[in-house]
């Protein structure tokens, strides 16, 4: 592992932590180009070296304000089924500040670079590989591939996250695989492929349900807060896609 995991608490070596701290706060202050710094990060998980994906947290964490917490209370699990506005009230967003110009670059180093899609596979794949690889080798640091495989989901989610706020529908549309490709091509996880294609189910979703909206007559109750036919007609869209 390189000296950048603790034996003892099975968590990043504190030096290690404090350069990917350090690393992120450098990009997110500073207009540098940080592309050599995601290519180095994929090529990491290309030969199973999980423990870079703090560093990809860090960053995702500094320059987006999007950070996943591995405790959740329950109004909080609840409103992550909700909107950007939502979840960003209930805490799954950082109150960081000033990371609008920070995200935008780093959304156009992963676009301009055709980086989203690459990493997006590479960390699902990890899951697997940290237990059927990794862990067959090491099976006497059980609590250490513990740590690796929750931080592997951690950061899987909040990449996810961010991809699903920043990319537009024609990026997912164009770029992603169904999800037949990714379970059967690239060999991920069911529940992987699914996080992976959420945000172009809730597209069309949502594309279906403006076009019912625009055809539908207007509700006589125009006051009411919650139209039931509507409501049933958004369940009628979703099971169509």
């Amino acid at each position: 592992i390189d000296g950048k995991m603790s034996r003892e608490n099975a968590t990043p070596a504190q030096w290690f932590q404090n350069l990917c701290v350090l690393s992120a706060n450098v990009f997110k202050k500073y207009p540098i180009d940080f592309t050599s710094i995601l290519y180095y990060i994929y090529d990491q998980l290309r030969v199973e070296k999980t423990c870079d994906l703090y560093l990809l947290r860090e960053i995702i964490t500094k320059m987006s304000g999007v950070e996943i917490s591995s405790t959740v209370t329950r109004e909080q699990l609840e409103a992550a089924s909700g909107g950007e506005l939502l979840r960003s009230e209930a805490g799954q967003f950082t109150a960081a500040r000033n990371v609008k110009k920070p995200s935008i670059r780093l959304k156009e180093a992963l676009l301009d670079n055709h980086l989203y899609l690459p990493l997006s596979i590479i960390i699902a794949q990890q899951r697997s590989c940290i237990i059927f690889k990794f862990g067959a080798q090491r099976i006497e640091h059980l609590k250490l591939i513990g740590s690796l495989y929750d931080q592997c989901q951690d950061t899987m989610v909040q990449f996810f996250t961010f991809l699903s706020n920043v990319l537009t529908t024609e990026n997912f549309h164009h770029k992603f695989p169904s999800i037949d490709d990714l379970v059967l091509g690239f060999h991920l996880q069911v529940d992987a492929a699914f996080q992976i294609s959420r945000p172009l189910f809730n597209l069309n979703i949502q594309a279906k349900f403006d076009e019912l909206r625009s055809t539908a007559p207007k509700p006589l109750n125009k006051n009411a807060l919650v139209n039931m036919s509507f409501c049933f007609q958004y369940i009628k869209m979703i099971s169509e896609v």
